[in-house]
């Protein structure tokens, strides 16, 4: 529990309702691109492992296909951390 402030000091800036609802709205906007992405590289991760699976070997582009799935996973966790960063003081 935080303490009041002391007398003459001022209040803390609170978030005023616009900033609120930007902050909600960029949330959900970055929060659905991360999702977007998530499923993209899952799927082309998923994609390069069928390559290789029937080929038996990642040089048919397979191996390139599953390490552009993974960097765009790294990518989209990245993003989803961005987009919920706001919310960690909350």
């Amino acid at each position: 529990m935080s303490q009041p402030p002391l007398p003459g000091q001022p209040h803390p800036p609170s978030a005023t309702p616009e900033n609120q609802s930007v902050r909600v709205v960029s949330t959900v906007v970055m929060g659905s691109f991360a999702a977007m992405g998530l499923v993209a590289g899952v799927g082309i991760l998923l994609c390069g492992g069928l390559g290789m699976v029937m080929t038996g070997t990642t040089d048919t582009g397979a191996g390139a296909m599953m390490v552009v799935g993974l960097v765009i996973i790294v990518i989209s966790f990245l993003l989803l951390a961005g987009a919920l960063l706001p919310w960690r003081n909350d």
